[in-house]
């Protein structure tokens, strides 16, 4: 074979070395894909996996190398782009002769391979092709390295040099994976092989721009993502029908979109190719439910996932497509794109996203969770399947919104938690896709069209079921739709509509539908209610006002929800039936300027006929704000049915800081940071926490903290151990004090009629204006 048509056709190493010699010139760097690093150990693995299915047959196309760039000199070749390959390659050929027993005719050929870069190199390839080792106690590729250091040929001062140092490494994982096939070196120098490169004598050839920049570069360090580019590359050799365009798009087409993306910060562009690569990897995977384990994670550091996934054709050309589909947003700005689609505030003509504050669906794919990735794979999708999403128009931003909601829908809550946890996660991402898929309006083209004539079985119980009362709400009433999106967009629901079902729906028409002519009037309460967060804690006790609306989540605790997101409490279908709707058409029927005074006057009209006798705590979290505020996190652990002892949790347990509410509002009011504060009435673990008086005055002109507890019966009333006191008689006849045996304590109890919050602030006033009593037991009253 002449040098001439070596440039044209592929070529087997095999033959390449028969009438040519292959030296590594010195401009090159030292052998890499034997080195011990990950990225290195990443691309060995590749190579040695893709050879070994071209050899075995398990890949029924030929493995094709690409080309192999370099220099003729009389008959010698100089590869100056492809010795990693060409070094493995001749691994490869020295170990399969060897095992074979067929290096005495093999050698002579195989001596026509060396390394300029170092003597030690050069010798250590001369050394290899003359020795025959004994294999019949070689059990794995660790004692092979072991045996070939040991052997009398080799020089300790060998170890030394990178490249050698490298090729052990190589031959030791050369044997871990071909040493049971028993013909490889046949199969290796058959005319058929299936490996081989092409070689592009640059002798012959000018330089391009393009190759003479790529050749410059060699002898530099490559960084990461060259080297997970090329072992991507390497997993797509196989798909020769698809290979070359991919890579070539890759280098053009796909990388000019990232730039636009990055070209303020290249220094992300890298990372930005791999997760996208990564993101329609882990989405493609789980569509097939490739792997034997379906939540197994693809990652850019194991490429074993990678691989399943690729060694089918269509999956590369699902990737291509999805790449397409990206590049193909106008203006080739992501942020700018999405920014016209979504948003973070209720604004017309986009689709609100919750969570993570971001609209950029591109620039979230390296963050944890799948609401986001999975909007993003939908999107592709739909601009794959459906028509171009290059043009955002209604029906774009209906199929996207319709998304939302069923990523929001994929929730649970469990008896402990106090708020929903999404269930979308690697372990159900096949059944999520595949709703995903049964969402998508290839027939009609309108999301909402095909809801409402949609046949099939329900993706998701009662969110489904919503959807498609919406459908068919908008079909029959259009101007409904804009009030229904409003509400949607709400932080508070969150696509989520389930409360908006009627205590006992009507026999003809059930959910939405019957709620038709009250849609626009409910949507402008909640708008008004919810839009403004200042109204948080007035809508916690106006809520109240309708009825106890908490969730028992074990254990003792009650959940109020939080105070600016009342989205655990509004959305679960498990709730009371129409709470939610009576207590936005009170808001309706309720007159005032705003929503806060509308609020307010649904709280004072209901405390008009409510006592704390008729209503127990509900009355006292209703009439005092301090009840339900303090923290965030509107959390109680409740003493069985013992409305009074209570405490207002910080935090989801009793490990952090709580308080009695009842105590904290008798703080409040009082307003006396010398007679008592929150800070030092607070307690932890499963202490209760009394409201601490301070500097109480004695009858002899001294002072003593006091305790009081907030408990079933009333206040309970501690008085100093260390001092024998007693209360003044006034007191104790006022407010029907009685004494508890023969400790120092006393009941502060609830009288008829009586409000306890009032009566122990009126308690505490009378009890610093008449000094306690010091004197011994025998004077205690």
């Amino acid at each position: 074979m002449t040098i001439s048509n070596i440039d044209n056709v592929p070529i087997s190493f095999w033959q390449l070395i028969k009438d040519r010699r292959i030296r590594i010139p010195l401009l090159q760097r030292d052998y890499a894909q034997g080195r011990a690093d990950s990225q290195a150990s990443l691309v060995r693995k590749l190579f040695l996996n893709a050879l070994y299915e071209a050899l075995t047959g398990a890949n029924k196309a030929p493995l094709r190398l690409d080309f192999v760039y370099g220099q003729v000199e009389s008959i010698t070749l100089l590869p100056l782009d492809g010795q990693q390959r060409l070094t493995t390659l001749f691994l490869l050929h020295w170990y399969a002769a060897a095992k074979a027993g067929a290096l005495q005719g093999a050698s002579e050929r195989l001596r026509k391979f060396s390394y300029q870069t170092r003597r030690s190199s050069r010798d250590f390839c001369l050394g290899l092709v003359g020795y025959q080792p004994n294999f019949k106690d070689i059990t794995n590729g660790r004692v092979f390295r072991a045996h070939l250091q040991d052997a009398a040929w080799f020089q300790p001062i060998w170890k030394r040099d990178p490249t050698v140092e490298a090729m052990l490494v190589m031959l030791a994982a050369i044997h871990d994976k071909f040493q049971d096939i028993p013909d490889l070196f046949t199969r290796l120098t058959s005319d058929a092989v299936p490996v081989g490169f092409h070689f592009l004598n640059l002798t012959d050839v000018g330089l391009t721009d393009d190759l003479y920049l790529k050749m410059n570069s060699r002898g530099k360090p490559l960084t990461p993502f060259e080297k997970w580019k090329a072992a991507f590359d390497q997993l797509l050799i196989q798909h020769h029908k698809v290979h070359g365009e991919f890579s070539q798009k890759m280098d053009n087409k796909w990388l000019d979109f990232f730039w636009q993306q990055y070209d303020e910060e290249p220094d992300k562009l890298d990372q930005a190719i791999e997760e996208f690569i990564d993101f329609c990897t882990r989405m493609l995977g789980a569509r097939q439910q490739v792997g034997k384990q379906k939540s197994k994670e693809a990652s850019v550091d194991s490429f074993d996932w990678y691989r399943e996934v690729y060694a089918d054709e269509a999956n590369v050309r699902e990737l291509e497509q999805m790449l397409d589909q990206l590049s193909s947003l106008p203006g080739h700005k992501a942020a700018d794109y999405f920014g016209e689609l979504f948003t973070t505030q209720q604004e017309p003509g986009k689709v609100q996203l919750f969570g993570n504050g971001k609209v950029n669906l591109l620039a979230g794919l390296g963050e944890p969770g799948y609401k986001m990735k999975l909007l993003l794979y939908a999107l592709l999708q739909y601009g794959k399947r459906v028509r171009p999403i290059t043009v955002i128009d209604y029906a774009l931003l209906d199929y996207v919104r319709v998304v939302r909601n069923y990523l929001e829908g994929r929730r649970r809550r469990q008896w402990w938690e106090t708020g929903f946890v999404s269930v979308l996660d690697a372990d159900n991402l096949s059944a999520t896709l595949a709703d995903l898929d049964a969402l998508m309006p290839v027939a009609t083209g309108n999301i909402y069209e095909h809801l409402a004539t949609d046949l099939q079985p329900q993706i998701d119980g009662a969110w489904y079921r919503l959807e498609q009362e919406k459908a068919r709400l908008f079909a029959s009433r259009p101007e409904l739709k804009e009030w229904v999106h409003q509400l949607e967009d709400l932080a508070v629901f969150r696509g989520q509509l389930l409360g908006f079902q009627p205590a006992i729906p009507p026999t003809d028409t059930q959910g939405l539908a019957a709620l038709a002519d009250k849609l626009p009037e409910l949507a402008r309460s909640a708008v008004a209610i919810w839009g403004d967060a200042s109204n948080s804690h007035l809508t916690i006790r106006a809520l109240l006002t309708e009825d106890d609306y908490s969730f028992d989540i074990g254990s003792g605790r009650w959940f109020f929800g939080l105070a600016s997101d009342l989205y655990p409490m509004l959305t679960d279908d498990s709730q009371r039936k129409g709470l939610l709707l009576h207590f936005l058409q009170r808001f309706a029927d309720t007159p005032g300027a705003d929503a806060s005074d509308r609020l307010q006057l649904m709280i004072d009209r209901w405390l008009e006929s409510a006592t704390p006798q008729t209503e127990s705590w509900r009355y006292y979290f209703v009439r005092y704000p301090t009840m339900t505020s303090g923290h965030n996190l509107v959390l109680y652990h409740w003493a069985e049915d013992r409305a009074y002892e209570i405490r207002h949790l910080s935090r989801s347990s009793l490990k952090g800081f709580h308080i009695n509410p009842y105590v904290r509002t008798v703080i409040s009011l009082l307003n006396n940071s010398a007679r008592c504060t929150n800070e030092d009435s607070r307690a932890h673990d499963r202490e209760w926490s009394p409201l601490w008086l301070y500097k109480v005055p004695t009858s002899n002109g001294g002072t003593v903290d006091l305790s009081l507890y907030c408990e079933q019966p009333g206040w309970r009333l501690d008085l100093d151990t260390k001092v024998q006191l007693r209360l003044a008689p006034a007191l104790m006849d006022e407010f029907a004090l009685t004494k508890i045996e023969d400790l120092q304590q006393y009941w502060l109890p609830d009288c008829a009629g009586s409000d306890r919050v009032e009566t122990a602030v009126q308690f505490i006033n009378k009890l610093y204006q008449h000094p306690l009593i010091v004197g011994d037991s025998h004077s205690f009253g």
